[in-house]
């Protein structure tokens, strides 16, 4: 599973530099969220280490239901706190 979803994001999603279209985006938010329910850290800081990060957490921000209350409604709170951290809100 963790490769399908690395070989999903490396192809759908950065494919030449990252360009901000709509489709591109909500496709990183649900592997955000997905990330967040799985207690998958090290896709998070693959995804925070690059300017999508940025882009996909601008993009959610104001959503009421955050990836970070995924994680911690399923007991992960170290990886809720750490959203919480590299998203600086």
């Amino acid at each position: 599973m963790k490769g399908l979803f690395f070989f999903i994001f490396l192809t759908i999603v950065v494919p030449s530099g990252w360009e901000k279209s709509s489709l591109s985006v909500q496709l990183l938010q649900r592997f955000i969220y997905a990330a967040a329910k799985v207690n998958a850290v090290w896709f998070i800081r693959i995804i925070f280490d690059l300017t999508a990060g940025r882009i996909a957490f601008d993009s959610y921000k104001r959503r009421p239901l955050l990836p970070e209350f995924f994680a911690r409604s399923r007991g992960h709170n170290k990886f809720a706190k750490y959203l919480e951290d590299v998203t600086k809100r």
